[in-house]
C-alpha cells in the first residue's frame, strides 16, 4: 500500500517488438527495468511471489507460472 493509503498500480505498454513496465506509487511513475538495466524489454512480464520479471528472466518462467505471465502472442510468434 502506497503511502497515501493508494494501492500501487502497475501499466504495460505492449509494442509490436517491446514493452515497457512502469508502477505508479507515491505521486510518481518509475519504469522497471530489466535484468539488463534497460527500460524496454522483450514483451513478457510475469508476476511472482518474489516479485515481478520482465524480459527474457519472464520469457523463461512462462511454463512455470503461465496464469500469472503477460505477453503479446502475436508480437511473439512474429519475432521468432
Amino acid at each position: 500500500m502506497a503511502e497515501n493509503g493508494e494501492p500501487p498500480a502497475i501499466g504495460i505498454d505492449l509494442g509490436t517488438t517491446s514493452l515497457s513496465v512502469a508502477i505508479w506509487q507515491n505521486g510518481c511513475c518509475n519504469l522497471i527495468r530489466n535484468e539488463k538495466d534497460e527500460s524496454r524489454t522483450p514483451f513478457y512480464v510475469v508476476f511472482t511471489d518474489d516479485g515481478i520479471l520482465v524480459g527474457e528472466a519472464a520469457e523463461r518462467e512462462i511454463d512455470k507460472n503461465p496464469v500469472d505471465t503477460v505477453f503479446d502472442p502475436e508480437s511473439a510468434a512474429a519475432s521468432v
